[in-house]
């Protein structure tokens, strides 16, 4: 018997056992934390629905809303057509746009991404040549409301931007009264599950799985409205819940690249070259 080559083979066994152990210990951590961030999902999805329909206060007499796929609503709150509280909607044109981002004396136009899960990114755009007429008119300012006409149909309220940014032909601008109508809250309501769901119903009018929403449509979207200042309230006691789970989902992540990190470390060729001198070592004490 080769006792010299059953011996490593035994060793090199052992070590792949070992690594293969930590491993799935390591593999069932980033499960449990990729779960903790689907359930944090789902506590910021209940907490804005909650927040949008029902207020932050418990003891708040309710009564029906006339409505059955609302139900019940806080007493002194109104069910609306969103065009109420809409001076106007408009989309954007298609432009001509290199792809690299605009530097600051540069116009751009917003790409799709620019309004995500209801946070507008004014990087995301694209440059517009200095050969294409701007149409300034659609330049993006601070209290504009953007939806998405495609897509995830995304929404979000601008409360600030860089200058020089056009909006494209896959999103709307509305201008909202603000005299009765908080951005930030009516971009929460949107994003409940009462405004998703007449956001995806009007979707899959189309037939698609991505199809396009359109502007009558918006406009007879239905709005739980509360007074402006119990808005604002609820605004504020939304955001500060949502610190909180914002600051656990980034803890989470951060665990989960470091988890990745060491895992891929393990397999890395300094793994194999320790293999290869515990080979050797095995060759000079045989």
């Amino acid at each position: 018997m080769n006792f010299q080559n059953h011996s490593f083979s035994e060793a090199k066994a052992s070590i792949a056992d070992d690594l293969n152990q930590e491993m799935r210990k390591i593999d069932e951590l980033i499960q449990v934390k990729q779960r903790l961030l689907e359930l944090l999902d789902e506590k910021r999805h209940a907490l804005i629905t909650h927040g949008v329909t029902r207020g932050v206060d418990p003891h708040v007499p309710m009564r029906d809303s006339g409505v059955e796929s609302i139900g019940e609503i806080p007493q002194h709150w109104q069910v609306i057509k969103l065009r109420r509280c809409i001076l106007s909607i408009e989309p954007g044109q298609s432009l001509k746009a290199d792809e690299k981002k605009p530097e600051p004396q540069e116009w751009g136009v917003l790409k799709l991404n620019a309004v995500k899960r209801g946070e507008f990114d004014d990087s995301q755009a694209k440059t517009i040549p200095v050969s294409v007429k701007i149409p300034t008119a659609l330049e993006i300012h601070p209290g504009d409301f953007l939806i998405a006409r495609t897509n995830n149909h995304d929404v979000c309220y601008v409360q600030e931007t860089r200058p020089k940014l056009v909006i494209s032909n896959l999103m709307y601008r509305l201008r909202l009264d603000d005299s009765n109508l908080d951005g930030q809250f009516l971009s929460y309501f949107l994003q409940s599950h009462l405004g998703r769901w007449q956001i995806d119903a009007d979707a899959r009018v189309t037939g698609l799985s991505m199809g396009k929403i359109y502007s009558e449509q918006i406009l007879d979207w239905l709005l739980l409205l509360p007074p402006l200042k119990e808005q604002q309230c609820i605004v504020a006691y939304i955001e500060t819940k949502l610190n909180k789970i914002n600051y656990l989902k980034m803890a989470n992540y951060d665990t989960i690249e470091l988890l990745q990190e060491r895992r891929t470390a393990m397999i890395t060729p300094e793994v194999t070259r320790d293999m290869t001198i515990k080979e050797s070592q095995w060759k000079l004490i045989a």
